[in-house]
């Protein structure tokens, strides 16, 4: 039974972030009253609202 949390614990732990979601997007107007109006990757955002 460890071995296989051993095993999952690995998987995860060697898991790339997705480079899509660190692509800087426009946000729209409202938004942009809250997280600023330049472009913003997503993790920015989600970290300022």
């Amino acid at each position: 039974m460890a071995a296989s949390k051993t095993g999952n614990a690995g998987t995860t732990a060697t898991k790339k972030p997705n480079p899509a979601l660190m692509k800087p997007l426009q946000p729209s107007n409202e938004l942009a009253a809250v997280v600023g109006s330049s472009p913003l990757p997503r993790t920015e955002v989600v970290s300022k609202v």
